[in-house]
Formats: structure tokens, sequence, C-alpha cells
């Protein structure tokens, strides 16, 4: 238990009162035993004690060191004993280095207790510094004069050490929600972007639903809005998954010449929406890569994006590759806007965008380059970024390690209209509580030639279904009183159930969420917005609903 300077100083008393017994000559012998053994005890207390604790007389010099003082000081009791209190206690400020009154002398020449010192150096006999906090007290004799002083000090570094990582833990803590208040605002003006022409869009084919061209022009500015505003949400989900290193790679054997056709592909509307040329020079030589061909190619045309996007029109952005025996070297460079040299570093932390003026605002949400670097370290890869600085433009350089040669590397297909011509007409059955969203994709799936019917509910849908007997069922998961899961597992159950095919059509795309409707029977889960390329990809998979297999199953399971 640590002793206060009050608990002290009664002690001090004590002993100065069996002094006095000792001087009035009672009991003389039996008073200087007691006396002995109060000092000796004194001693102890002192000595266990957790505070450094130094005694002197009143002209400073030593009279007692505890066994922490002479940890701190550097000096053993033996030593100090009789050496000036300057010479043992050494002190300087924190900030200036310049020397501090020692804390005895101006106890003794103000004849009271001196506050704690904060923000001092103690320098010990061998050079070690360290922060203390100090107090010290004069000491009174039985007749109530001053015969001394003492001081007790401790080690503040771990308190310190705490209370600077306690700081710097807020300041990120304030940091952070600055990042994340700011991102909010982005959030919402990047989300609100693609709105205005839909609307606007929407309003012209309401104003001139016979002019032709007026309303192509509609739908081609509504498609790439909507297109813009499912990258952004993907990009989000891409990166909550990486965040939880629940993002799994599905890797095979690529030609990288494929790699780099889609993600110009991919790129290739937002550089001609920004007017900027691009120019490609890659080695003619195959080169193929193990590498999960969609992530790769995200990170690709994500740069080119990026590069697009801070390149002013009529600029231009060169993709250059090269190969050594390792690896395969992805350089993307622009002559853009360019970035400062102190942020060349904070360009891959979450939510980040260089340049967040009015004037330069572009689009983005800040967490493109983010998702570049964790999808390259998945891959054993890395990216870096070169420049000389604002308005000389920027590289990025992506390393990716290579693959033995194959002979027939697989091929990565752009998303297209593939299929469509050889889709047979189907029975669908489309279930979904959103009435829009039912109802919106009814009317497209019999514009491509199927026999539709829609449900707005599980139980409904679930009635339509054994009633309509569908060759494939769009299915929502999350709705009311009977959801997705449940009717796929009811419809699997049902001796009429199993030569449909079910595809769960909903919100809701993580891992667990795919895990579970592959359980409840679903074939295959695709995440709204559906890809009207890739849904009618996978309709002209399904067999001819007319040819029954010897089993009775008219469907491929996909």
């Amino acid at each position: 238990m640590t002793m206060t300077l009050e608990a002290l100083i009664i002690a001090v008393l004590i002993a100065g009162l069996l002094v006095m017994r000792r001087q009035r000559g009672l009991r003389a012998a039996r008073a200087m035993a007691t006396l002995f053994n109060e000092r000796e005890l004194f001693s102890t207390t002192l000595g266990r004690i957790g505070d450094a604790v130094i005694a002197t007389d009143l002209q400073h010099r030593i009279t007692f060191l505890s066994p922490v003082a002479e940890q701190l000081t550097g000096w053993s009791l033996a030593e100090s004993k009789g050496q000036p209190i300057e010479t043992v206690f050494q002190m300087v400020r924190e900030d200036s280095r310049m020397a501090v009154e020692n804390p005895i002398v101006r106890a003794l020449r103000d004849g009271s207790i001196v506050g704690l010192t904060n923000h001092t150096i103690l320098l010990s006999r061998a050079g070690t510094e360290r922060p203390i906090e100090d107090m010290a007290a004069p000491l009174h004799d039985a007749a109530g004069r001053v015969n001394g002083a003492v001081l007790i000090f401790r080690d503040v570094s771990v308190r310190r050490e705490t209370e600077t990582k306690l700081n710097q833990f807020v300041a990120e803590l304030s940091e952070r929600d600055h990042r994340n208040s700011e991102f909010i605002a982005v959030l919402a003006h990047e989300l609100r972007n693609p709105l205005a022409p839909i609307r606007a869009a929407l309003e012209i084919m309401r104003l001139a639903p016979e002019d032709a061209r007026s309303v192509e022009s509609a739908r081609d500015v509504m498609g790439r809005q909507l297109g813009q505003m499912v990258h952004l949400i993907d990009d989000l989900l891409d990166v909550s998954r990486l965040t939880r290193g629940s993002i799994e790679l599905h890797r095979e054997r690529i030609a990288l010449s494929e790699i780099i056709r889609v993600a110009v592909d991919t790129a290739m509307p937002q550089l001609r929406q920004y007017g900027v040329v691009l120019s490609i020079a890659q080695p003619s030589m195959e080169v193929v890569l193990d590498v999960d061909p969609i992530r790769v190619t995200q990170a690709i045309s994500n740069v080119l994006n990026n590069a697009a996007k801070f390149t002013d029109r009529g600029g231009h952005v060169w993709l250059t590759v090269t190969v050594d025996q390792a690896t395969v070297i992805i350089g993307i460079r622009d002559d853009g806007i360019g970035i400062a040299l102190d942020q060349r570093e904070r360009i891959f932390d979450m939510f980040t965008q260089v340049d967040g003026t009015l004037e330069r605002s572009r689009d983005g949400l800040g967490i493109g380059l983010t998702l570049v670097r964790k999808l390259l370290e998945l891959h054993g890869g890395s990216i870096d970024v070169q420049g000389s600085g604002l308005g000389q433009g920027s590289e990025f350089v992506l390393r990716i390690p290579r693959a033995a040669a194959v002979s027939r590397p697989s091929r990565l297909n752009s998303a297209s209209a593939e299929g469509v011509a050889g889709t047979l007409p189907l029975r669908i059955l489309v279930v979904d509580d959103n009435r829009d969203s039912a109802d919106s994709l009814s009317v497209v799936l019999r514009l491509t030639g199927h026999t539709v019917e829609v449900a707005y509910d599980g139980r409904t849908g679930l009635v339509a279904a054994e009633a309509f007997r569908p060759d494939v069922l769009l299915l929502d998961i999350g709705m009311p009183e009977l959801n997705g899961y449940e009717v796929a597992e009811r419809i699997r159950a049902a001796p009429w159930g199993s030569r449909i095919m079910l595809v769960a059509l909903t919100g809701w795309g993580q891992a667990t969420d795919r895990e579970r409707s592959a359980k409840a029977g679903f074939h295959v889960h695709l995440v709204k917005p559906v890809d009207f390329a890739m849904l009618t990809k996978l309709l002209s998979s399904v067999k001819d609903p007319t040819a029954t297999t010897p089993d009775g199953d008219q469907h491929a399971r996909s």
C-alpha cells in the first residue's frame, strides 16, 4: 500500500515524540531501544511503498533514500548519504530541457508543501531519463521546528505512454468519424447523381413517346446511369467482404490478353464519357495467369476508370504490359491532374479522394483504389503509384505473379447479350413483393418470347407454382409471411417441384445468403438489379421443356 505524505509526516512526528521521552530521562535505555525499533520500522515502511522517497536535513543533504529512489536515481543509500539533493536528484523541464528548482529547496525555503510538478524529467546517474511527478514537504521536530524535508516522486513513463496511446486512439476515432461523415455525404451525392438523368430520361419518354430517337437516347442514358449505381454498390459490398475476410477467389488459368481485353471493354464507356484516349501496348507472346479472372479484371478496370476520371477531356491514358520471369507488370499512366507527393500512400486509404474541391470534383466514393490493393494482395500482387506531383499526371503500377504456360487457357467473357438468339420460349413465374420490380421484369421476359405469370407474395407464389408448373421460378427472398427460402423448400418437397429451375433474385448477396439459398434448393443466386444479359444466358441454358430425360427431370441443374 502506498504511503501518503501525511502518513509519512505522522510517522516522523511519532519518532519525534519518542526522542522527547528520551530527553526527559524517563527510562532512557528503554526509550533508546524503542526509538531504534521505530526507526527501523519507519525505514522498512518507506522501503515498501511504491513511490520513491528521499529525506534531507536543513542543509539539503540526503539522510534517507528508499529502494525505489535508489533504482530511479541510480544512487545507493550509502553513496548518497550526505550528498546535496541537487547531486542525486536532477530534474529538467520536458519541453525546454532547462533545469528545474529542486522541490526540497522550495519546501524548506517556503516552509510548506510543494505540489506535484508535471512535465519534468529525472536524469539518473547513468543518464537515463524518466518523466516523473514529485511532491516535497518540510519535516518538523517535536517542538515544531523544521529539521529537514521529504521528497516523494514516481516514474510516470507507463502512464504517459498509455495517455499518448489513448490520445492517438481518440484522434484516430475523431478522424475516422470525420471521414465517415464525409463518406456518407459523398455517397448521397454519388447516388443522387445517376438519379437526376434517370428521372429526366423518364420525363422525356413520357413527353415524347413517339419520338424514337429521343426515346432511344433516354434509354441509353438510363442504362449508363443504372450501371454507375450498380458499380458503386458492388464496390461497397466488395470492400465490406474484403474487410471481413469473407471474399473467396475462384482461380483459373487464363491468358493475360483476355483479362486486358475485358478490363478495357469494361472501362471504355467511362473513358469515352470523359473524352480520354486510351493507348495499349502489350507483349505478343502468350502470358498466362493463375488468378480469379473476374477480380483481376475488376482491379484493372477500376484503375482505368480512376485514370479517366482524373484526366481532362482530350487527355491520354496509356496501358502498358511488361513481363519478367515471375511477374506481370501493368502500368496505367495518364496526363491528368496528378497526385501531390504527400498524398501518394493516402490515396489507398478507405473513402479517400485526393481532390475534394467542387471545381475538380469527380464521381466516386474513394474506395476503388482500396479495393484494387486488397484484391491484388489476395493474389500475392501489389499496386504502387508514381508521378512527379500535381499537374504532372500519375502512373499506377500493378504487379501480378505469373503462371506457367498452358496450351489452352480459359476465356473470360465480358458482359454481352450472348445467348439471346438461342433462348427457347419458357414458362416463367416471377414472385416478388415489390410490384414494380415483378411487373417490369415480367414485361421484359414476355417481350423476349416467354410465357410469364406474376405473384406478389410467398403464399400466392407457392399456389401459382403448383398450378402453373413453370420451367423457371424467379423468386425473391425477403418477403413477408412466407419468405423465398421457405417457398423454395416447399417446392422442392413437392413431387412436381424437382423439374423447376429455382433462381433466387434478391438484394441479399452475401456469402451466407448464397449458402442458405443453395441449402434451400435454389439452383442459381442472382443479385438485384439483374443483369439481363446474364439472365438471358442463364435462361438459354434451360433444356427444351418438352424433352424429358429418362428419370423424368426436364432441366439441367446449373
